[in-house]
């Protein structure tokens, strides 16, 4: 199937290298990485906007706040998330629990 293909585009590396390790890829292959603008995700708030909000939200300023938006498949491995999340707490000083 893949090799029928005049092109075949990935968002990541290894799957083109699987195909092709395989000899199973198209005539070309490249790869276009998913383009995110981290400046449109950074946070512009001055420290008291940042305090109200996390006030209003139930947190304190020394909460750590971790979020992901995804959709619930195994491909984008949330228990990774949720694993490195309790390592860190395993690995924090006993004074530093959320």
């Amino acid at each position: 199937m893949w090799a029928a293909a005049d092109c075949t585009v990935f968002v990541i590396r290894k799957p083109a290298a699987l195909l092709h390790a395989a000899c199973s890829a198209s005539r070309r292959n490249t790869v276009i990485h998913n383009g995110i603008d981290t400046r449109h995700f950074q946070d512009h708030r001055s420290a008291l906007e940042r305090h109200a909000l996390r006030t209003e939200l139930g947190y304190a300023d020394t909460d750590y706040v971790i979020g992901i938006t995804a959709v619930l498949r195994p491909e984008k491995n949330h228990i990774q998330l949720i694993e490195a999340i309790a390592r860190l707490r395993r690995q924090a000083s006993p004074r530093r629990h959320c």
